[in-house]
């Protein structure tokens, strides 16, 4: 999971930024990725969801990453949840900015407009993936995340809830937070890590 550092943008510099409107092409993500589609979204069935991730695994887009399966759905009978998917570098590969946006892109996409019924899938990127074990997650480990630029992101921007970031791509954000302050931490089940109790990650299950 995750510990790689970002730079903290200087306070004027990205005041201004965020101070600036939204490019056209943010703003059409936003309502094309976040806006009315989400509220038609039905629960996806397992099957569903399978279907999908079959379909991105095998998308050209998505050929030099891996994808991993991560969050409630990787059990079973969790319809009503999100699909939170991982993304991560394929072997001998170093993906791009904008590469990986775009690949972001094509996931929430697809959810919302390539499936019969339109799901959503929540994807993102870590430069080193996910994990295949029961581990603990303290609430002080720093996460280092790129994510498309969500109105939920720009907000937490705005609000100084995340310091530490920097812009991806066309319509990107590169942030690191703790873990206890990323709204999922409060969710994670509980477990004992040598005698000391402790909010643990579930396995990540990679789809290959």
């Amino acid at each position: 999971m995750v510990t790689t550092p970002v730079t903290r943008c200087a306070a004027d510099d990205g005041a201004r930024w965020m101070r600036l409107l939204l490019t056209a092409k943010q703003r059409e993500m936003h309502h094309r990725l976040f806006g009315p589609r989400i509220q038609r979204a039905v629960p996806a069935s397992d099957a569903s969801v399978d279907c999908a991730l079959g379909h991105l695994r095998a998308s050209r887009r998505l050929r030099t990453f891996r994808m991993w399966l991560v969050g409630s759905r990787v059990q079973p009978g969790q319809c009503g949840s999100d699909v939170d998917l991982v993304l991560s570098p394929g072997c001998g590969f170093t993906p791009d900015d904008q590469g990986i946006v775009d690949a972001l892109r094509h996931c929430r996409e697809y959810g919302l407009y390539g499936m019969k019924d339109a799901c959503v899938i929540d994807p993102c990127f870590r430069r080193h993936g996910p994990t295949r074990q029961v581990v603990p997650l303290p609430p002080d480990t720093r996460i280092t995340t790129l994510k498309l630029l969500s109105p939920n992101l720009v907000t937490l921007v705005r609000q100084g809830r995340i310091r530490a970031w920097r812009p991806c791509g066309d319509v990107g954000l590169q942030f690191m937070r703790r873990a206890a302050d990323t709204g999922y931490y409060t969710k994670l089940p509980l477990g004992a890590f040598a005698g000391t109790p402790c909010n643990y990650l579930r396995p990540a299950v990679e789809i290959c």
